[in-house]
């Protein structure tokens, strides 16, 4: 369950609108959120 959650996190931001004004600073978080966790 969740390593499903955190799968459809990342596939969530791997396919977010890069035109999205936040999109670049969300995406760098969001990344090193995902990095940091134990998968």
């Amino acid at each position: 369950m969740i390593s499903n959650y955190k799968q459809n996190i990342a596939s969530n931001f791997f396919n977010m609108d890069n035109s999205c004004p936040y999109g670049d600073f969300i995406f760098d978080k969001s990344m090193d959120f995902i990095e940091s966790q134990d998968w």
